[in-house]
């Protein structure tokens, strides 16, 4: 599949002159085909005009300050907004159906099912998303579920017992709360004992139990139950057997199953959930990664949930000798799980391989989440797509990722990332050296859609065409906010301080500004 990218430009201009040709031969015809008295006709314009950008293509407008052509002049604060209907360059990366294609999402895993106080809890998997209960008159309880030990962060581990919090609410004022049921996935071990402590506001008397990973609250009397602004909490302890994000099934009804004056379980009225809001989801499940083993073995699992636990040093061996690190997924089987770096580093990340793709930490992330991570002396050389935490993201998120070092590649190469693809990063940076050929980028080489926010880079960037202290192109809907470079951008044509080239439509920038030196020959 990489192999197709390689020669898009090739392709393209082969499938431009095809275009071209059955136009020649087909334009008479079309227009004896036209009904007398008819008249066709079309327009395609486009602006090729000198700006703060390296160039904005495609008949984009810009606003706010633009920067002084000369070279070695400060590239200055910049605010575009692009105009409908512009032209998207074809060199714009892969398409996101394709791309959809090869990145099947990961789904969580099933749950059991029982029956408890009376009351089916219903069957199936539990959902890969929250769901939200249909609106209906009366909606009005909210439930939420957090980690309450043993971490101190508040972290699930896999194969480690963990204390859990699920708290029902109710919001409406004129309906109440007699009972309520959570479903727990059947991927947690529940042990004897696993249910703990059950309290409710106001001094209310609330019981329950736990059959077959179902769990059943309701009120021990009818003046137990709750009303607006009140909750009941239930404490249990289960253990992850998968390292997965998971959503909680909930019930809940707005009486108690009442016997002599005594509630013995769940109630017979639907009381359904407050209007937009869902069944409650906790952050993930994680497998810790605390040495560069671990690390090196999130290659085997490529869909699971890690989150570093120690500073990693990768520049001894094995992982600093011959071409040094191998990237964690490629093209065709990319990362799709969550990977937090809790604020540790990872040290002198070494990769010397100067034809390869998709290099970096990450070859590939699709659909992925990438946060907190901590790149320090990165010495990278490699070929297309190639970035110090990714060379190759689609559909994926990047926070707060900070990168220290010289990043080196051909086309497609950024400091943060080679190429993005309907990508959302937030208040990471750069600060070092990039080099690179064409579409080079002190943060990212390439955007098509997705946001960058929050973000900087500080140092140095070159390559040849579209050139950017922060993104080399961007396109189709990509937009930047509240970002800045410092440093020294130098390319041939279409170099920015930010920006080297801007193309299509809906393509923003805000907020931003650069106080790089930018050198250049044209479109500077």
């Amino acid at each position: 599949m990489t192999t197709l990218f390689k020669f898009r430009y090739i392709k393209i201009s082969i499938i431009t002159a095809v275009i071209l040709l059955a136009a020649i031969l087909f334009l008479p015809a079309a227009a004896f085909a036209a009904e007398p008295g008819s008249e066709e006709s079309g327009t395609v314009t486009a602006d090729s005009g000198i700006s703060a950008i390296g160039s904005n293509d495609g008949g984009s407008e810009s606003a706010s300050e633009t920067s002084d052509s000369t070279p070695g002049a400060l590239a200055e604060d910049t605010s575009v907004s692009s105009s409908p209907g512009a032209l998207a360059d074809p060199a714009s990366g892969p398409s996101s159906e394709a791309a959809a294609a090869d990145f099947p999402a990961e789904t969580p895993s099933g749950t059991e099912n029982a029956e408890a106080a009376g009351i089916d809890a219903g069957s199936g998997a539990v959902p890969d998303a929250p769901v939200e209960t249909p609106a209906a008159e009366g909606n009005s309880y909210t439930a939420e579920i957090e980690v309450i030990g043993p971490d101190p962060d508040g972290v699930a581990w896999i194969d480690k017992a963990t204390d859990f919090k699920v708290t029902f609410t109710e919001l409406s004022p004129d309906q109440l709360l007699g009972s309520a049921q959570l479903t727990i996935p059947g991927d947690f071990t529940l042990g004897a004992g696993a249910l703990g402590a059950i309290t409710a506001s106001n001094g209310k008397l609330w019981t329950g139990g736990l059959v077959d990973h179902v769990l059943s609250l309701w009120a021990m009397d009818a003046a137990s139950y709750l009303g607006q602004g009140e909750s009941v909490s239930a404490i249990f302890t289960a253990t992850p057997t998968a390292a997965l994000d998971y959503v909680f099934e909930t019930f809940a009804w707005t009486d108690a199953k009442i016997e002599g004056g005594v509630g013995v379980g769940t109630g017979s009225i639907v009381n359904h959930m407050a209007v937009g809001s869902s069944n409650p989801k906790i952050g993930g499940v994680y497998e810790p990664v605390a040495n560069a083993d671990a690390l090196n073995n999130v290659r085997n699992n490529l869909g699971l949930n890690y989150r570093q636990t120690a500073d990693i040093d990768l520049g001894v061996s094995p992982w600093n000798v011959g071409g040094g690190w191998v990237p964690i997924g490629t093209w065709d089987d990319p990362f799709t799980g969550k990977f937090d770096g809790a604020g540790y580093t990872i040290s002198n990340l070494t990769i010397i391989w100067l034809y390869g793709w998709d290099q970096g930490l990450f070859g590939a992330l699709a659909g992925a989440e990438v946060v907190n991570v901590t790149l320090e002396a990165v010495d990278i050389i490699g070929g297309d797509y190639t970035g110090a935490l990714a060379g190759y993201a689609f559909d994926s998120e990047i926070s707060n990722v900070h990168v220290t070092g010289v990043v080196s590649g051909d086309d497609n190469t950024g400091g943060l990332v080679g190429g993005a693809y309907n990508v959302e990063i937030t208040g990471s940076s750069m600060d070092g050296t990039v080099t690179g050929s064409g579409y080079v980028g002190g943060l990212v080489g390439e955007a098509v859609g997705g946001t960058i926010t929050g973000s900087s880079v500080t140092g140095t960037v070159t390559g040849s065409g579209y050139v950017g202290g922060l993104v080399g192109q961007s396109s189709d809907g990509a937009t930047i906010y509240h970002s800045f470079t410092l440093g020294l951008v130098t390319g041939s044509a279409n170099t920015g301080g930010l920006v080297g080239l801007q193309s299509g439509s809906g393509t923003i920038i805000s907020d931003s500004y650069s106080r790089a030196e930018v050198r250049g020959a044209s479109f500077v």
